[in-house]
C-alpha cells in the first residue's frame, strides 16, 4: 500500500508530535507499506531529522517550499497558521504527491482539500480543536480515522457520526533503562543523592500541573526533586 503522510510542522522539532509522526511513518514502513512523508520547508537549509530522532531510513521524507506565512504569525496571529497550510497544500501538487495512495494526516485541512480531488484520506485525530465542529465539516469526506484513545474517538463521533474509526493507543518501545543500576544513571544526570526521588520530564505547560508538584517539595524535605 502507497501512504502519503501529509503533516503542516515543522521537521525536526523540539515537540513531541514530530518524532512520534517520524515513529509512526518508519513503523508502517516496517510493515511492508510504501511510505512518502511530505512537510514544509520552514528553514532554508533544514536539519537531518532521521539522525535527529534516531529513525531508520525506510520512508521517504519530502520538504515541499511553500511561503513561509508563519514567519509573520507575530503580525497575523492563527490567520498566518491557515495561510501556511493553504500554501503547503497547494504546493504539495507539485512535489511529487502520487495522488493514487492514501492520505494520511493529523490536519482536518488536508482531508477536506485532497478528498475534494478524489483522494483517499484518513484523518488521524490525536486532539480535535476546541472548534471541534470545524473539524468535523473540514474531515466528513474522510474514508476513515484512527483516534489515540477512546476519549478522543468519543469526541470525534460527535462531530463525525458517519466516519468509521478504530483506536489505536500511542507505543513506546521497551525500557532501555531497565536492569541498570539506579546510582550510574544518577551520576549521569547529575542526580547525586541517595534518597528518593521524585522526576519529572516534560513540559511545563500550566495544564500539566507541576506547580502543583513544586508546592509540595518543600512539605517533604527528605525528598529530591527533579525537572
Amino acid at each position: 500500500m502507497r501512504i502519503s503522510y501529509i503533516a503542516n510542522i515543522r521537521l525536526p522539532t523540539e515537540k513531541a508530535h514530530g518524532y512520534q509522526i517520524m515513529r509512526v511513518c518508519a513503523a508502517l514502513a516496517r510493515l511492508g507499506h510504501e511510505v512518502h512523508l511530505f512537510v514544509p520547508t520552514r528553514e532554508d537549509d533544514p536539519h537531518d531529522a532521521f539522525a535527529f530522532y534516531g529513525i531508520e531510513r525506510n520512508f521517504k521524507l519530502t520538504y515541499v517550499r511553500c511561503f513561509p506565512w508563519m514567519r509573520y504569525v507575530t503580525y497575523f496571529g492563527r490567520t498566518a497558521f491557515f495561510l501556511q497550510s493553504f500554501a503547503f497544500l497547494r504546493a504539495l501538487k507539485k512535489s511529487g504527491l502520487d495522488t493514487n495512495s492514501i492520505v494520511y494526516t493529523r490536519d482536518a485541512e488536508a482531508v477536506w482539500y485532497f478528498s475534494r480531488r478524489g483522494m483517499r484520506c484518513i484523518y488521524n485525530a490525536h486532539t480535535l480543536p476546541r472548534r471541534a465542529y470545524i473539524a468535523g465539516f473540514l474531515a466528513r469526506r474522510a474514508r476513515g480515522a484512527v483516534c489515540n484513545s477512546r476519549g478522543t474517538e468519543a469526541a470525534l463521533k460527535v462531530v463525525l457520526p458517519h466516519v468509521s474509526s478504530i483506536v489505536v493507543y500511542n507505543a513506546s518501545d521497551p525500557n532501555p533503562y531497565l536492569g541498570v543500576d539506579k546510582a550510574q544513571l544518577r551520576a549521569e544526570l547529575g542526580l547525586f543523592t541517595t534518597g528518593p526521588l521524585v522526576m519529572y520530564t516534560g513540559h511545563l505547560y500550566g495544564w500539566k500541573g507541576v506547580d502543583t508538584l513544586l508546592s509540595c517539595a518543600p512539605l517533604a524535605p527528605g525528598i529530591t526533586f527533579a525537572l
